[in-house]
C-alpha cells in the first residue's frame, strides 16, 4: 500500500479540526497551539479565533462548573490532595470563567483549608483553627479548657487559663510572656478582650515588632525591641491617652501587622500607627499583671517555610518515624554507662529523690540522658537556662553549647547557653551526672529570640522511635 503525504491545506485543516475538538474538550491551551500550526498549513487565519470567540465564554463555564463540582466533592471527602490539584486547575485554567469568578473567596477557602489538613496544623494546635472569608488562617482561644494553652510557650506561675478566661499574675520582670507557635508572614492581627483592675503595661509582637502601651503614664510606640530593665519607659515614644486605669471594663484590642505597616486600636480607637521591621514572626504577649484577658484570635498569612516545617512533623508522626517527647535514660553511675530505665518524658523539669529512684541506685550517684529533637518554628538566637545542683553538657546538632561535665568541683546551679538556629528538627543532647545530690531538681528555661524566659514547652520536643 503506498500512503500519500497529505498536502499543505489537507493538514491545515486536519489541525484546524483538532483545535476545533480540543477546544470543546476543555483543552484549550492545547486547542490554541493547535491553530496556530494548523495556519502554518493554510488554514484560513482567524478561522479558529472566530469559533473561540462565539462559544469560548460558554465552554469556560460549562467545564468550570464540572470541575468545581469535583472541587467540591473531594472537600466533603476529605481528600484534601485533590482538592489542591482541582483547585489549581481551576484557577489557571478557567480563572476567566464567571464561574470561578463568582466562586474566588469560596474556592481560596477551600483550599487554604485543604493546605491546613495536608500540613497537619490542625492537629498539630489544641486551639480552634479555621479559615476567613478573606483566606487567612484563625487561630481561637476561648480559655474555658486550660489545655488550649499546649499551644503557648508560658510560664504556668504567671498565666492561667479557665473559666473562659486568661488570668495574668504579677509579672514584675516583664520576661514571662505568652509566646504562641504559629509563624505569621505578610498580614497577621490580633484581636482580644481584655480588662486590667490597675495601671498597666502590655505589649504584643507581630510582624517582628512590638507595639506597646503603658496606661501609667499614657505612652506608646512601636519598635523592633526593647530593654525589659526599662519596663515603664520601654515604649514612651509618644502620647496616646492609653488610660485603662482601674476602671473594671472590658476593652476590645485590636493589633495589625501588614507589609511592613502597623496598627494598634483599643474599643476601635487609633492609638499606635507606624512602620514595623515587616518580616514573619510569632505572636508574643507580655503584661505587667494582673490582667484578664477573653476571646483571644489571631489571624494572618501563615509563613510557607513554617508550613512546610510543619508538615513535615505531622507527616513523620503519621508514618510513624518521629513520636513527642524526648528519651530519658537513668544510669547508676556517673558516666552513662550503667542503664537502669528508659522511658519517653514530655520535658527536662523534673525532681529526683532516692525514695523514688529504682532499687538499683543505692546512692545518689548517678547520670541521666535526654535525647531527641528540638523544633525551631523561626529563626533567632536560642538562649537556654539551666538550673541543677549538677554537672552538664547540652549538645545542639552534635555541638555542645554548654558543658561543664568534666569539672571536679561543684559547679554554679544557674547554667547559660546561646545557639543560633534556622527552623527545623535539631538534634537535642542533654547529659547530667549527679555526684552526691540526694535530692535533684532539673529546670530548664528558654528563649527564642525575644527576651523572654518560658520553660520549655513539650510542643517543641520528639523522638524517633525505634523500629
Amino acid at each position: 500500500v503506498i500512503m500519500k503525504r497529505p498536502k499543505p491545506e489537507q493538514k491545515g485543516a486536519g489541525l484546524h479540526a483538532l483545535a476545533v475538538y480540543l477546544l470543546f474538550s476543555g483543552r484549550f491551551y492545547d486547542a490554541d497551539k493547535a491553530a496556530e500550526e494548523a495556519e502554518k498549513f493554510g488554514a484560513a487565519a482567524g478561522s479558529f479565533d472566530a469559533v473561540k470567540k462565539k462559544y469560548r465564554r460558554m465552554l469556560l463555564n460549562r467545564f468550570a462548573v464540572a470541575l468545581l463540582r469535583k472541587f467540591e466533592e473531594a472537600f466533603e471527602k476529605g481528600e484534601y490532595g485533590r482538592v489542591l490539584e482541582t483547585g489549581k486547575r481551576l484557577k489557571d485554567e478557567f480563572g476567566e470563567s464567571e464561574v470561578v469568578t463568582a466562586k474566588q473567596a469560596f474556592i481560596e477557602g477551600r483550599m487554604a483549608r485543604a493546605r491546613l489538613e495536608t500540613a497537619g496544623v490542625t492537629r498539630f494546635f489544641r486551639g480552634k483553627v479555621s479559615v476567613t472569608d478573606a483566606g487567612y488562617v484563625a487561630f481561637d482561644y476561648d480559655f474555658d479548657d486550660p489545655l488550649q494553652m499546649a499551644d503557648f510557650a508560658f510560664d504556668p506561675e504567671v498565666w492561667r487559663a479557665g473559666g473562659g478566661e486568661l488570668a495574668v499574675g504579677e509579672d514584675s520582670s516583664y520576661r514571662k510572656g505568652l509566646h504562641h507557635f504559629a509563624v505569621f508572614a505578610r498580614h497577621a492581627e490580633m484581636r482580644a478582650e481584655y480588662r486590667n483592675d490597675r495601671p498597666n503595661s502590655v505589649c504584643f509582637r507581630l510582624g517582628g515588632s512590638w507595639f506597646g502601651v503603658n496606661s501609667f503614664n499614657g505612652t506608646g510606640g512601636i519598635i523592633p525591641s526593647f530593654d525589659e530593665k526599662k519596663l515603664w519607659d520601654a515604649f514612651s515614644v509618644n502620647k496616646t491617652g492609653f488610660a485603662i486605669r482601674m476602671d473594671g471594663f472590658v476593652h476590645r484590642l485590636r493589633v495589625v501587622a501588614s507589609g511592613g505597616g502597623g496598627l494598634l486600636t483599643v474599643d476601635g480607637k487609633k492609638l499606635l500607627e507606624g512602620r514595623t521591621a515587616g518580616r514573619p514572626s510569632s505572636f508574643e504577649m507580655r503584661d505587667l499583671g494582673f490582667a484578664r484577658i477573653r476571646k483571644l484570635h489571631l489571624e494572618g498569612e501563615l509563613d510557607e517555610k513554617w508550613l512546610g516545617l510543619i508538615g513535615e512533623v505531622t507527616s513523620r508522626m503519621r508514618k510513624g518515624t518521629l513520636a513527642k517527647g524526648l528519651k530519658r535514660t537513668l544510669y547508676s553511675d556517673l558516666y552513662f554507662s550503667r542503664r537502669v530505665k528508659e522511658e519517653v518524658v514530655r520535658g527536662i523539669d523534673a525532681k529526683f529523690e532516692m525514695g523514688s529512684l529504682p532499687k538499683k541506685i543505692k546512692e545518689p550517684v548517678y547520670s541521666l540522658k535526654y535525647e531527641g529533637l528540638f523544633l525551631v518554628p523561626e529563626a533567632g538566637e536560642y538562649s537556654f537556662h539551666m538550673t541543677m545542683s549538677a554537672r552538664l553538657r547540652l549538645r545542639i546538632d552534635g555541638a555542645a553549647i554548654a558543658d561543664n561535665l568534666q569539672m571536679r568541683d561543684r559547679p554554679d546551679p544557674n547554667t547559660y547557653a546561646k545557639v543560633k538556629l534556622e527552623p527545623g528538627l535539631h538534634r537535642f543532647e542533654l547529659f547530667i551526672a549527679n555526684d552526691g545530690e540526694p535530692f535533684l531538681v532539673l529546670r530548664m528555661r528558654y528563649d527564642a529570640g525575644t527576651g523572654g524566659d518560658f520553660p520549655v514547652p513539650g510542643i517543641l520536643f520528639y523522638h524517633e522511635p525505634e523500629k
